[in-house]
């Protein structure tokens, strides 16, 4: 049902990633994790990669993809505590687990350009789901356009952030690719997945665990000032704004990986 990979030994390390990725959003994280001495688990949400998509647009909310991802987990058995690694949609999802589940059970959390509320987007993603484009008719258009046309969609975003922005917004090649491909795999009535969120911005104060929250500076579906206020909500938490946009992972690697494995090795042994 979920497809998932397991790599190395070690403590735990969970990524979950955003609408529309795959495994793959973590091909530049999860080599130097198990080269670390973790055990790295990543997954495909479902709708995405090569996990189970469910035909049923009407399965596209977040409760259902919320119930499969803490079964999933539960189902892994691991005896030591979780670091969750997560990128917006699936830090929701990680976030989600945190609060109900014990400490003892977590042992930090890094979230990227993290979703927690419609409230976070930018004028333009408030546009397109209020406008309620994602009709079952646009997502069936949606679900019969080639890989091209999307790596063609990302390539013009590139275009407008190395333009406005410079290099360090820019994804390389390799990563469009992949993106593109996830896209064009991917059930379109992923894009209904935001529609389901509820806030959780009033129970972050609950979480006390190690968490280090990156956001994109220029990121152009979450307003990036919200990601100070999820630092002010969480009591342990680090906030750090880099250069990059919603995928500053992609876009700016070297300082994202850098900020992650110097947090990671603060705290584990």
């Amino acid at each position: 049902m979920i497809n998932f990979i397991k790599n190395g030994d070690g403590h735990p390390v969970i990524l979950v990633h955003g609408i529309g990725a795959s495994i793959h959003a973590w091909d530049d994280i999860e080599p130097e994790l198990v080269r670390l001495g973790y055990q790295v688990i990543s997954m495909d949400l479902p709708g995405h990669g090569l996990s189970f998509k469910p035909q049923n647009f009407n399965e596209y909310n977040v409760e259902y993809f919320y119930a499969i991802f803490e079964e999933w987990i539960i189902e892994l058995g691991l005896c030591e505590p979780i670091i969750f690694i997560g990128h917006s949609i699936g830090s929701y999802f990680i976030l989600r687990y945190v609060l109900k589940h014990t400490p003892e059970e977590i042992k930090a959390l890094i979230l990227i350009d993290p979703l927690i509320s419609l409230e976070q987007f930018t004028p333009m993603m408030k546009f397109f789901y209020h406008q309620k484009i994602f009709s079952p008719w646009v997502l069936n258009c949606i679900s019969v356009f080639p890989q091209t046309l999307f790596y063609s969609a990302l390539s013009l975003t590139n275009t407008y952030f190395f333009i406005f922005h410079g290099k360090k917004f820019v994804f390389p090649k390799s990563i469009l690719k992949i993106m593109s491909y996830d896209y064009k795999r991917a059930n379109p009535a992923i894009f209904l997945l935001p529609f389901s969120v509820t806030s959780i911005g009033s129970q972050l104060h609950n979480i006390n665990v190690p968490t280090l929250i990156l956001g994109g500076s220029h990121d152009q579906n979450l307003r990036s000032e919200f990601f100070g206020n999820i630092a002010s909500f969480i009591p342990n938490s680090i906030l750090h704004v880099v250069e990059g946009n919603h995928n500053p992972q992609h876009s700016n690697p070297l300082e994202i990986n850098k900020l992650l494995f110097d947090f990671i090795g603060g705290f584990t042994d």
